[in-house]
């Protein structure tokens, strides 16, 4: 049975904010709305308040005078200020709308909180049960107060949610800007466009682009990205891109840039259409071209991975601070050697249960590119032809290029796999840099486990001019890494 709340509930203050850009804006243009929530806690036996979890989204539908759905369900992160709420804007046109479903989850997706419909049991409990009317008001600050209550006991016909039986689709922001070719200085210069985004062939945003850096909304999918930029006057931009690939330009990192009437962008849709294994690979996130050399029965890169925003080194992703976003770190501006990894900043999880099993049959994509992942231990095995101990073969990895600057002593280089020895980063030891130009250390995807001391440990190959080992490290050092084909 649901705590009786005294009939004080908990009050979700959400104030709609409408923002104009002055007197030269045209009507009904989209406002940010954002939703600060108040948290004032169900009370106790003692008068205060109770909530061990903390509210992190909100889940919100909101509908039109007319009944057209604006927003169904929509999740919006919440940021906390002293105890208040405040979530990310949600663009709405002026008019006039109804709030019919509103929740607050935790981390994990758990409802914490549930504006009642009028006509549940628990509509009685508050003083205004959904649906809950608001107006928006070009330049005008619009209050609305929605009551909800603890769903900690609660069931979803509790609320008149019978029918609410969903999973919350995740979403993400990303960064674009817009150019176009000026025909008199023949140099891009910002434009305003339209912006059409279609997400596994569904239109989900259809918006005007401002002459500046423009922050977009999609859903999370492991499908394709479809993106349409047009200009009255200008040649229309079509590309094709993962989540993946828009999410290196989130807020922080640096904007995707579309520049209309330039005939050398790139539709990443054929990029590699033709691509038959020797052939270049290029990346198309970011136009990295990478050689690919097959040996036996697999298909591997023949340099090391250099995705990811450079970053300083103690910005790297660890269990603890994994932030997923795609980072790397170089030794210097250059990244000759290609990016230094993580094994959590590589793999994108913060979950050693994530890591690839001791196969060749499973797949731990990472930041390598669709198609390619991290190889596994049994991959590296199958590459070198040792089925346990030393890996043989090491020098016929190795790179005896003559302007190498570092020494690879018996390498032959006989698979056309051009390695070169770059050492590891280890960042809480002295020296900083160790076994440069006398070994190469790259992450497999495979774990071993827990160690001794409850942290986990994964599989990294050494090789250097005479047989190779597969060791394992307990993801404190920052490695290479070189991708397999799928």
């Amino acid at each position: 049975m649901m705590k009786y709340l005294q009939q004080v509930g908990l009050l979700a203050m959400v104030i709609l904010v409408a923002c104009t850009g002055g007197s030269d804006t045209p009507p009904l243009e989209p406002q940010s709305v954002t939703f600060r929530y108040l948290s004032t806690g169900t009370t106790n036996s003692s008068g205060r308040i109770d909530q061990e979890a903390t509210p992190h989204s909100l889940v919100v539908s909101i509908e039109t005078e007319a009944g057209q759905s604006v927003h169904h369900r929509l999740s919006v992160n919440l940021l906390s200020f002293n105890g208040e709420y405040l979530s990310e804007p949600v663009p709405l046109t002026p008019g006039n709308y109804t709030v019919t479903e509103f929740l607050v989850l935790d981390d994990l997706g758990n409802t914490l909180f549930a504006a009642p419909v009028a006509g549940s049991p628990n509509a009685l409990l508050v003083d205004q049960p959904l649906p809950q009317p608001f107006t928006v008001a070009e330049g005008l600050t619009t209050e609305v107060l929605v009551e909800v209550l603890s769903a900690e006991e609660g069931t979803p016909d509790d609320f008149g949610y019978a029918s609410l039986k969903f999973t919350v689709r995740p979403t993400f922001n990303f960064q674009i800007v817009v150019f176009a070719i000026n025909e008199t200085t023949a140099l891009p210069e910002l434009v305003a466009s339209d912006l059409t985004v279609v997400v596994d062939g569904t239109e989900r945003v259809n918006t005007t682009l401002e002459a500046s850096t423009n922050l977009i909304r999609v859903p999370d999918s492991a499908g394709s990205y479809s993106l349409t930029v047009s200009k009255v006057g200008y040649p229309g931009f079509s590309g094709s891109y993962s989540a993946r690939a828009l999410k290196t330009h989130a807020p922080g990192n640096a904007p995707l840039q579309i520049i209309l009437g330039d005939t050398t962008v790139v539709d990443t849709d054929t990029t590699n259409a033709d691509w038959v294994p020797g052939d270049p690979w290029v990346d198309a996130r970011d136009g990295q071209v990478y050689g690919t050399v097959q040996i036996g029965n697999q298909v591997w890169m023949t340099r090391n991975l250099n995705y990811g925003r450079q970053v300083p080194i103690g910005s790297m992703d660890t269990e603890d601070t994994f932030d997923d976003l795609d980072e790397k770190y170089c030794l210097d501006s250059t990244c000759a050697e290609g990016g230094f990894y993580s094994w959590w900043e590589l793999a994108q999880t913060d979950s050693y249960l994530d890591a690839a099993t001791d196969s060749t049959e499973v797949r731990l994509q990472g930041l390598c590119p669709e198609s390619w992942h991290v190889p596994t231990e049994a991959e590296w095995r199958e590459a070198t032809g040792t089925s346990q101990g030393p890996v043989r073969d090491a020098p016929n990895l190795l790179d005896v290029d003559a302007n190498q600057p570092l020494g690879a002593n018996g390498g032959t280089n006989l698979f056309a796999f051009n390695l070169r020895v770059y050492g590891y980063v280890a960042p809480n030891s002295t020296p900083f840099l160790t076994a440069y130009g006398v070994n190469a250390h790259l992450w497999t995807a495979t774990t071993r486990g827990l160690g001794v001391f409850g942290a986990p440990s994964f599989r990294y190959v050494r090789l250097g001019a005479g047989n190779g080992y597969l060791q394992l490290n307990g993801a404190v050092g920052f490695m290479n890494c070189r991708c397999i084909k799928d």
